[in-house]
């Protein structure tokens, strides 16, 4: 894998987690009418994977007005109907591990596969990887049983193989079919996912912020 993925995507995670908190500090001046803001040091976008954990960050939101963190509350990750694809939990965990430990290690993951066999000399084919697995140099993809007397060729056994890059060892969660896999799929979807979500949700706040009680008002 090219080396600068990692940067690449260190970058990304930077700047849309940074962007949510920029957006908040962008909120309390506006609500409060002074900058900096009263708490400014204290100011953090809240991603919280429970209830109590969202108790926990409520000091730093105390100069807010209520219906700013009562909207923050509501898009919080315990709050989705499955968390484990929620995009905001998403970029919380890979911008932490990201900013806190190493940068993030790719590898390949198998999306699709094609195989062709003379069944009168392959049998028991088994493929051994799938969209849950990495894939390393020299792993073992498909196994078989060949009885036939020549040496075994692509007459008798060939396949297809498409490929997605991913980051290595990402958790797997449920998602909307009930089959536990890669949130949102590839790690494109998963990216536009972030992306959408930290656009959409500082707009939001942005908006509530400056019209709070709606255009008619």
């Amino acid at each position: 894998m090219p080396a600068d993925l990692s940067l690449i995507l260190s970058e990304f995670l930077h700047h849309l987690r940074a962007a949510l908190d920029n957006c908040l500090y962008a909120v309390a001046v506006i609500d409060s009418g002074v900058n900096p803001p009263p708490g400014a040091g204290a100011l953090q976008w809240p991603i919280c994977d429970s209830s109590a954990a969202f108790d926990g960050q409520r000091r730093r939101l105390k100069h807010l007005r209520p219906d700013i963190v009562e909207a923050l509350e509501a898009i919080q990750p315990y709050q989705a109907e499955l968390p484990g694809w929620n995009a905001l939990r998403l970029l919380n965990e890979l911008a932490r591990v990201d900013r806190h430990r190493s940068g993030h290690v790719f590898a390949l993951v198998l999306v699709a596969a094609r195989m062709q066999a003379d069944k009168h000399v392959i049998s028991d084919i088994r493929l051994l990887v799938d969209d849950t697995v990495d894939v390393d140099d020299g792993d073992v993809m498909v196994s078989f049983r060949y009885s036939g007397a020549d040496e075994l060729g692509p007459d008798h056994i060939d396949g297809d193989f498409e490929w997605e890059v991913d980051i290595a060892g990402f958790e797997l969660a449920k998602g909307p079919s009930g089959r536990v896999g890669r949130p949102w799929g590839t790690l494109a979807s998963r990216l536009r996912s972030m992306h959408r979500a930290t656009f959409e949700y500082t707009e939001g706040l942005l908006d509530l912020t400056l019209n709070p009680l709606g255009d008619d008002a």
